[in-house]
């Protein structure tokens, strides 16, 4: 999907109708599954918004570990400690905080599980493969023989664990 932006507003076309969004301080956006992403930098820190195709909100976070879902009701607030990085599947929202834990949301804020890094790992960042993906860190003590210590995982639903697939680089 083609998105347009500037500093102040993004908008695409979703099912042949114009969605456009006025948003201060974009810095990037993108689409990737089936939502729209945009990155801004405002009071010297950045945001993330997540909004679904039609342009409606759904989440958003800042480096300052605060996250907001938009629901049907309202916004529910929770502050964390740090916010690695959110991901949208399904109507599920997962949180990674603090390199420790994923937190899992409904798309009515309610938290419904966490998942924790792989045994020696800490959560790194989100991969961009299918499914639930992450990069985690190795401890130190844990690094091969050339010193990587960062690799891809993927999380398998039906037996609630992780494998590991390769390096991360």
């Amino acid at each position: 999907m083609d998105l347009e932006y500037t500093k102040t507003k993004i908008e695409w076309i979703h099912n042949g109708k114009k969605i456009e969004r006025n948003i201060e301080g974009i810095d990037y956006a993108y689409s990737i599954k089936d939502y729209v992403c945009v990155k801004t930098y405002d009071n010297n820190q950045f945001e993330y918004y997540y909004m679904d195709l039609e342009g409606n909100n759904i989440c958003k976070y800042d480096e300052s570990g605060n996250l907001t879902i938009s629901t049907e009701s309202g916004e529910y607030k929770e502050k964390f400690g740090k916010i690695h990085g959110v991901n949208l599947i399904d109507t599920q929202i997962y949180v990674m905080t603090n390199g420790e834990d994923i937190w899992i949301y409904d798309r009515e804020a309610i938290c419904i599980g966490k998942i924790e890094p792989p045994e020696g790992f800490r959560y790194y960042y989100f991969g961009s493969g299918e499914g639930l993906e992450a990069v985690c860190q190795a401890n130190p003590e844990l690094a091969d023989q050339y010193g990587r210590v960062d690799y891809r995982f993927q999380y398998n639903f039906e037996n609630s664990k992780w494998k590991k697939i390769c390096f991360a680089y």
